[in-house]
């Protein structure tokens, strides 16, 4: 009879990087990435891109199913996402926060134009 708990190949934490084959169920990383290991810059963004994809459809179901693993496995992918910030270069992380901080300010000024647009609509 075949097991199923354990691949025989390794499992994709990310496309473009292998873990340990043996997982904790229910999606959590089984291995840990190795983010010091001569890893490019974007092969680092991809990753936590990845890991923010995973943790928040972990936390979503964790909403909706109210199980506490898919919490445990969001909080999992949180931490697996952190550890790959601080693996990204200096130059890396500046241009992280400049897209973040771009990201903000426009939602911020799209919030502003409709809320100026509502209340123009309101006063007619």
């Amino acid at each position: 009879m075949t097991s199923f708990a354990h691949q025989l190949a390794p499992a994709n934490k990310s496309p473009t990087h292998k873990v340990n084959p043996c997982s904790r169920g229910n999606g959590q990383p089984g291995g840990q990435l190795d983010v010091g290991a001569g890893l490019s810059d974007a092969e680092l963004i991809r990753h936590v891109q990845d890991c923010g994809r995973h943790m928040l459809a972990h936390y979503e179901r964790f909403e909706t199913m109210g199980d506490p693993a898919d919490r445990e496995a969001a909080q999992h992918w949180l931490k697996a996402q952190n550890e790959a910030q601080a693996a990204l270069s200096a130059t890396a992380k500046a241009v992280r926060e400049a897209e973040i901080q771009r990201a903000i300010d426009e939602g911020v000024g799209y919030f502003a134009a409709a809320g100026q647009r509502d209340r123009e609509r309101l006063a007619a």
